[in-house]
Parts: C-alpha cells; sequence; structure tokens
C-alpha cells in the first residue's frame, strides 16, 4: 500500500537511514502581513489601475471636446459659405429665368424684338 503525506512534514524512512538521510529544504512565505496587509495592498493595485484608467479617459475626453470645438468652428465657417452659394444661386436662376423670356420672346417673333417700340 502507498501512503501519501499531505501535511508536508517529512517522516524518517527507518531507523537505519534515520541519521544519514537528506530532507528537503521547505520554503515558507511566512504570514506576508496578515489579511488587512492583504486586502490593503489588493485595494491600492486596485486604487491605482482605476486611476490609470481614469486618466486615460481624461485624456480621450479632452481629445474629443477639442475636436469638438474644431468642427463646431468648421460647421459655423461652412454655413456661412453655403448662405453666399446660395444667395449666388438665386441670383443665377433669376438671370437665367429673364435670359430665358427673352430667348423665349425672340423666337416666337423674330421680326418684332422686346426692345422695338
Amino acid at each position: 500500500m502507498i501512503r501519501i503525506n499531505l501535511l508536508g512534514s517529512p517522516k524518517p524512512k527507518g531507523k537505519s537511514n534515520a541519521g544519514s538521510a537528506v530532507g528537503m529544504p521547505s520554503f515558507e512565505m511566512g504570514n506576508l502581513g496578515g489579511p488587512v496587509m492583504q486586502v490593503a495592498a489588493v485595494l491600492l493595485i486596485a486604487g491605482a489601475v482605476n486611476a490609470g484608467y481614469w486618466y486615460k479617459l481624461d485624456r480621450e475626453k479632452t481629445t474629443i471636446e477639442a475636436q469638438f470645438r474644431l468642427a463646431e468652428q468648421k460647421n459655423r465657417e461652412l454655413a456661412d459659405i453655403k448662405v453666399k452659394y446660395m444667395e449666388r444661386q438665386r441670383q443665377a436662376d433669376a438671370y437665367k429665368r429673364r435670359v430665358d423670356v427673352i430667348d423665349s420672346c425672340a423666337t416666337a417673333n423674330p421680326v418684332r424684338s422686346i426692345c422695338s417700340p
């Protein structure tokens, strides 16, 4: 039968080898400050990660705000240009209507023109 030592303490293997047996070195981690210190370390690490994430989001927010201000300024400039364009378009349409009326009168009555009395 095989016996397994789950406690980790070495047992002597008989009386003949008891004096010459070399035990395996054991590594103890110690108490590491107790559970209060472990909880404090976890909270400190979580706080540092949270602060880093907040800093990243804050930088991203300022970048987005700067891009938003730039886009609003460009939008205002384009709105002014659009108003000017629409005014010129109306002027061009009015001019085209006048030219079309003159052309239609000239083709309908080639002998009499609009300018003749």
